[in-house]
């Protein structure tokens, strides 16, 4: 693993992880922490409340609400269609998480809740799952906070950059020609070739190959190559991987897009937009929008 670590270091030592590696998050932290101690505030301690985190992922926006309401008893439930899984370090906070294979059957529940949170998830439901969930499953002063994507972001500009690059690797065909060699008759020669025409696809991509992790994955698969004396090596689960991420990024992309009709949805459902920051990068590139919204009926109430 040294030897093809080395070599290819030793040809692309200005490699970077591409234009986002930039990102200053702390403002992130403190919207958080601004809005849901403004929300504790409204909440009565002895009364439990119901935390709705949509595409909860690893919890990232359920461990902000836990972070800044500790003395708070809350019942938080996950829902997302990836298999996923997560806890709190509080004995006070509950999580019940409907992923994968169990994510539809939330909707059929009884359950509504005081506060639904999202932090890069609700643009990826569909614009009638999402007025279904905010009609029928939310109390009549329910607050949502959400940190959503923006087309004009840098990460809606970088996932269509990686998305083109991406596409650079898969599509090269010198790099076709070099694996079909490869996959029956592995040499170092070859593998050689093979790196040197991918850096040169990384530096007419702005570093973006080494940046989502093409070279490594070719790496690791040299060294496997060379430590198991194996005369031939794959790259079907690389290219399965990339297609895969190239999905991925689709999705971010349209996700950004739904974004808007998605405010507008907000509005005709009663929903009245209470704040909105924008997060942004150290040099001044939008990264997000971080927006709480509160029942129209509440916000009168909330402002006096």
């Amino acid at each position: 693993m040294e030897y093809w670590n080395s070599y290819w270091n030793d040809n692309n030592k200005d490699t970077c992880l591409g234009n986002v590696s930039d990102l200053g998050m702390s403002d992130l932290y403190s919207f958080w922490k601004k809005a849901v101690s403004s929300f504790s505030e409204q909440v009565n301690v002895k009364y439990k409340v119901e935390c709705l985190d949509i595409a909860c992922g690893n919890g990232v926006a359920s461990k902000q609400v836990s972070r800044f309401m500790p003395q708070q008893a809350i019942d938080f439930t996950g829902i997302d269609r990836a298999n996923v899984e997560f806890v709190l370090d509080n004995q006070k906070h509950d999580v019940k998480i409907f992923s994968g294979e169990k994510f539809n059957s939330f909707f059929k529940l009884p359950r509504k809740f005081d506060l639904v949170v999202s932090n890069f998830g609700i643009e990826y439901l569909s614009l009638e799952e999402t007025e279904r969930l905010l009609t029928e499953h939310l109390h009549s002063k329910a607050t949502l906070i959400f940190n959503i994507h923006d087309e004009s972001s840098i990460v809606s500009k970088s996932s269509i950059e990686e998305i083109q690059a991406v596409n650079a690797f898969l599509n090269d065909e010198r790099l076709k020609c070099l694996e079909k060699y490869l996959v029956s008759h592995f040499q170092t020669e070859t593998a050689k070739q093979y790196l040197t025409r991918l850096s040169e696809i990384n530096d007419e991509n702005e570093q973006r190959i080494a940046g989502c992790g093409i070279s490594d994955f070719v790496v690791r698969e040299f060294v496997q190559c060379q430590k198991d004396k194996r005369t031939f090596c794959s790259f079907s689960n690389i290219r399965k991987t990339y297609n895969d991420y190239i999905s991925r990024l689709g999705d971010q992309i349209s996700s950004a897009k739904k974004a808007k009709e998605l405010l507008t949805l907000l509005a005709e459902i009663d929903f009245q937009e209470h704040s909105s920051e924008a997060i942004k990068t150290s040099s001044g590139e939008l990264i997000s929008v971080f927006k709480v919204f509160i029942n129209k009926r509440n916000f009168s109430h909330t402002q006096t």
